[in-house]
């Protein structure tokens, strides 16, 4: 869990999944430890890994990528603008 300064946004669940029997997840922030938008808070061992932020019903305002979706959209390229929280 991520706890925002903001309290509109409260906390934030990050969950890290690794893809496949080889992959790692390794977290290096510490608990207690203040990151800020583009810290690196860990990374994945030998990729093929994907992560997921949970909100709380009520924080995103609007997703970017709207349905629905076909195999023709183009990619959502990393690091792009996903969604705007209140």
């Amino acid at each position: 869990m991520i706890d925002c300064d903001d309290p509109a946004i409260s906390e934030v669940g990050c969950v890290l999944v690794g893809m496949a029997e080889a992959s790692s997840c390794m977290i290096e922030a510490l608990p207690g430890q203040r990151v800020w938008k583009g810290d690196e808070v860990g990374y994945f061992q030998y990729g093929g890994s994907s992560m997921c932020l949970i909100f709380r019903p009520g924080v995103i305002d609007s997703f970017v990528v709207q349905p629905p979706f076909s195999q023709d959209d183009p990619p959502v390229k990393v690091n792009a603008h996903l969604a705007t929280a209140r």
